[in-house]
């Protein structure tokens, strides 16, 4: 997996590299167009993970403020859904 480090100074938890887990390189973009969208609604929003759970993407964030979480919330499932129709790809899953 290549994944650029576009949101490295947005991960919580003390990481030093991406903690993105077995995350195919055809969802990068999905993702990247999520957080854009989810950092625009909450600035101050981190990256707890990101990841393959039984097969479909899980995004963990923390720091969400109430007033928008919804809006984060809707934001994470449509991606989380979208990557499940595009698939793992070969060799993963």
């Amino acid at each position: 997996m290549s994944v650029e480090p576009k949101y490295l100074d947005r991960f919580g938890n003390g990481f030093e590299r991406w903690p993105v887990y077995g995350v195919p390189d055809h969802w990068i973009a999905p993702i990247d167009e999520a957080l854009d969208r989810v950092f625009e609604l909450a600035p101050q929003a981190v990256i707890c993970q990101i990841k393959v759970k039984f097969g479909g993407l899980r995004i963990y964030l923390g720091g969400v403020p109430d007033d928008v979480a919804d809006q984060v919330q809707e934001i994470i499932e449509n991606v989380e859904d979208h990557t499940s129709h595009l698939g793992l790809g070969a060799g993963l899953g």
